[in-house]
């Protein structure tokens, strides 16, 4: 029997604008978006993956009708159109997508025999001839947790690991296929290629954020690819959801949008308020990476110099220790003749291509960069979110001319980062001096450096506008830099010990060099870097 229909039952938590977390339905939540400032689940990573699930609705709903209702096939211009009528009335045009979801209501049942939401069904497993089935259990499909059956988790934030509501499976499966891991062991029979671990897990991945959840949708909301005919998880047979080809590449969002890591299946008679939930999954193929280039509007990419994807565009995944604004050059649309330029983020070329012109002046933009790390054996398994987010003036991103703002901040941030490389230099030396060759010192100190560079820098970014006198800020950002850096590097130098001030003789000057000479070159460096007097 069908039963929890997310269509009707509230399973998808946000926040609205008086602060209150809310457990909305999927109607409730297309219908009042404007209402709500933001998905608030359990972690950002399955929001990004539910905002993965929202855009596969509206990519889906708006590529086959209009705003009124009325049946429309491949027209771009009309869509364009009816996302700027959306945008001025700031709320979705809500009879369509109402529409769409209820002629698919028998597809959004977390529970039932015949198409239960993002699984399959055991007739179907009998009828593929799968008998080995691997075993989630809660603790594990919980990235909250990320624990598995063999390794525990010491400071688990909950007491019952395995327990879940329905709304937390519904919101964690949609998650889990995303952000997989390999540690479960049961392929599709006869399935010779290596196991997904989650095409999400992979990824860089960023997104666009407005004022309220409507204009999060929105804002990432691709064009180009909105007249393509839409094929959504819950829209396919077991076979295309198996998709068994090496070569599988999904050829619009709404696919790629709900590609799953695993056939999946639970137990129609489920009740979780007697028992622990018991996901059984098949493991399938994952999606080249290469293919990302022409598929992934969501990530930051990368020509990798050396390995087995040398010179090839790829994904870049996010360095937990590398802050968003480092990452300035591979997001914004930057003319500096001396950067390599790869590819941008689909979101970020249809925002120039497109949505500059029509979300109005002044207007931020938020630039929000999620992602998991994971264990590089033979688990996969996700153990660390990454979120950071950058708050820019809409008129500063699009200033992408030569000398306009977007390459005069990409030069601010390549002039700080050499500042901080002329702290790992000296830190470097001063360890020399004392005879030990500790580079997670010097590791450490840099990474404290950019801590403490990181808000101010975000600040100064986020207060840049047309009209910013830009030698005059970055003057300011010199001086406040100077200040951070000669601090962490006092915090080295300091107590002075009689090695420190003896030194040692540079090999390739033939002079005597101690911790105070050394000071006094990286004061002069950091002023001639720095533009300071």
């Amino acid at each position: 029997m069908a039963r929890y229909n997310l269509l009707h039952e509230p399973w998808i938590e946000v926040i609205d604008f008086n602060n209150h977390l809310k457990n909305v339905s999927l109607l409730e939540l297309f219908n009042q978006a404007h209402q709500y400032k933001m998905l608030a689940g359990d972690t950002t990573v399955q929001d990004f993956a539910i905002l993965r699930l929202l855009l596969a609705i509206t990519q889906t709903t708006f590529s086959r009708f209009d705003i009124d209702g009325n049946s429309k096939i491949d027209d771009l211009d009309a869509m364009k159109q009816d996302w700027r009528t959306m945008w001025k009335q700031q709320q979705f045009s809500f009879e369509p997508i109402r529409n769409y979801l209820l002629s698919q209501e028998n597809k959004f049942y977390l529970y039932d025999d015949e198409y239960p939401f993002y699984q399959v069904t055991k007739q179907e497993l009998e009828d593929a001839n799968i008998k080995k089935l691997g075993s989630i259990s809660g603790k594990l499909i919980n990235r909250l947790i990320s624990e598995s059956n063999n390794k525990d988790e010491l400071f688990a934030i909950t007491k019952n690991k395995n327990y879940l509501t329905d709304a937390q499976l519904a919101r964690w499966i949609v998650t889990f296929t995303q952000y997989t891991g390999t540690g479960d062991k049961a392929k599709f029979p006869g399935m010779s290629v290596s196991a997904s671990k989650g095409w999400l897990l992979g990824l860089g991945s960023i997104y666009l954020s407005g004022d309220n959840l409507f204009q999060t949708l929105m804002l990432n909301f691709i064009m180009d690819d909105s007249a393509k005919q839409q094929k959504p998880l819950w829209e396919m047979d077991f076979d295309e959801k198996a998709h068994l080809n090496p070569d599988y590449t999904p050829n619009n969002l709404s696919e790629l949008y709900t590609n799953s890591s695993r056939l999946l299946f639970v137990d129609q008679d489920t009740d979780l308020t007697k028992e622990v939930v018991d996901v059984k999954a098949v493991q399938l193929p994952g999606i080249d990476i290469n293919k990302a280039k022409s598929i992934e509007p969501m990530t930051l990419f990368q020509k990798p110099k050396s390995g087995k994807n040398k010179g090839n565009i790829i994904p870049k995944p996010h360095d937990p220790k590398k802050s968003l604004w480092r990452n300035f050059g591979l997001i914004c649309n930057v003319l500096d003749k001396s950067i390599e330029h790869i590819q941008l983020p689909g979101v970020m070329d249809n925002f120039y291509e497109f949505m500059n012109h029509e979300v109005g002046g002044q207007q931020k933009i938020n630039i929000v960069s999620v992602g998991m790390t994971y264990n590089h054996d033979a688990s996969s398994m996700p153990n660390d979110e990454i979120y950071d987010r950058l708050n820019l003036n809409k008129n500063v991103v699009c200033d992408v001319m030569s000398g306009g703002l977007v390459e005069r901040i990409n030069e601010e941030i390549s002039k700080t980062e050499k500042a901080v490389s002329i702290l790992n230099y000296f830190v470097i030396n001063v360890l020399k001096i004392r005879n030990t060759d500790n580079t997670d010192l010097a590791d450490r100190l840099v990474e404290e450096a950019y801590f403490l560079i990181d808000q101010p820098f975000k600040y100064w970014l986020s207060h840049i506008d047309l009209d910013t006198d830009m030698q005059r800020y970055s003057t300011e950002w010199h001086n406040t830099l100077d200040k951070i850096l000669v601090s962490k590097a006092q915090e080295i130098m300091y107590p002075l010990s009689n090695r420190d001030l003896l030194g040692c003789v540079n090999s390739k000057t033939d002079e005597v060099e101690n911790v105070v000479t050394m000071y006094s070159q990286m004061r002069g460096s950091l002023k001639r870097q720095l533009n300071i007097k």
